[in-house]
């Protein structure tokens, strides 16, 4: 009985030791961080925290939170889990606090007036953004939408249901002025990684909306629709 004990250790061992090697060859990052350096960061104290190493990931996170649009968004992200795990009042109301710094860390990097102008895209404005401009939209609309979800279940209220469900579709909103940003004739000259992680955030992002969309009761989505937001769950 021994033996087998002792050879499934082994695995486990060697399976943590992955992150904790990773962990202490990756090199501290400048006071300015290149988007190359925060996926690179922000992947590793993910994994950190699916290994249960919950400390550690937000330890990692929360000392360039306020420095880098993926460390904000990350830490967001890890609050944000918690609280759906334990559903306990003060996880929910952490979580929405950090989320609502986050959001405000990110909000600087933002270009301006640019997504939620109705007459940028067509003077192609939109297309001129940097890399660093894109991701900050992208990371504003998912911390954006967690702050939402948040606002649900701390604030009951029916003023508290409007102001989420306005979040909501501004995220949407977003979500979607990014899915046109992949489907631009210059969106192949940027870097293969920035393009890589950019396409997967607004994916998932587009996902989310539609399969929440497909879930939802039609009376909801009237309510929605005062809101601001639409959706069709029929397929054309």
């Amino acid at each position: 009985m021994d033996k087998p004990a002792k050879s499934d250790a082994l695995p486990n061992q060697k399976r943590n030791s992955i992150y904790e090697d990773a962990e202490e060859g990756t090199p501290e990052l400048h006071s300015i961080f290149t988007l190359l350096e925060t996926f690179k960061d922000t992947k590793l104290a993910l994994h950190l925290f699916m290994n249960n190493k919950f400390e550690e990931a937000e330890e990692k996170l929360i000392s360039k939170s306020d420095k880098s649009i993926y460390h904000a968004l990350g830490f967001g992200v890890i609050l944000f889990i918690k609280s759906m795990m334990t559903c306990e009042r003060k996880d929910l109301e952490t979580a929405a606090e950090a989320c609502k710094k986050s959001v405000s860390i990110i909000e600087k990097y933002r270009a301006k007036n640019v997504f939620l102008n109705p007459m940028s895209w067509l003077s192609n404005s939109n297309k001129n953004l940097t890399d660093d401009q894109i991701h900050a939209e992208l990371c504003y609309a998912e911390t954006l939408l967690l702050k939402a979800v948040l606002a649900f279940f701390t604030d009951e209220t029916f003023s508290s249901f409007i102001k989420g469900a306005l979040k909501v579709n501004t995220c949407h909103s977003i979500y979607r002025e990014c899915y046109k940003i992949i489907n631009t004739t210059q969106w192949e000259e940027r870097d293969a990684v920035v393009r890589e992680q950019f396409e997967a955030g607004t994916r998932m992002g587009i996902g989310i909306f539609n399969m929440m969309i497909s879930i939802m009761p039609a009376k909801i989505l009237k309510l929605l629709e005062f809101c601001g937001f639409y959706g069709n769950k029929n397929i054309e």
